[in-house]
């Protein structure tokens, strides 16, 4: 059995790391962590459908979203 706190950072900083890694020091473990990567294209596509619906209005990505196709609007949200 291995003592595993399982942590969740959005945005992690170094000093965070090192605090984890002197307490798995402490529990005579080490340090293990996963690291997700999502593919920039898909997040695009994902911010162009999130602004062209009005999900967030008053947001500056939102700006003309709403009225852009898709053809127009996933390379502008790219350039945003």
């Amino acid at each position: 059995v291995y003592p595993a706190p399982i942590r969740f950072h959005n945005h992690i900083s170094a000093q965070s790391i090192w605090q984890m890694r002197q307490e798995a020091k402490g529990m005579k473990s080490a340090l293990r962590g996963v690291m997700i990567v999502r593919d920039p294209l898909e997040m695009v596509a994902s911010a162009y459908c999130y602004h062209h619906r009005g999900a967030e209005v008053g947001s500056p990505l939102e700006i003309g979203m709403p009225q852009l196709a898709p053809e127009e609007g996933v390379p502008e949200m790219a350039r945003r």
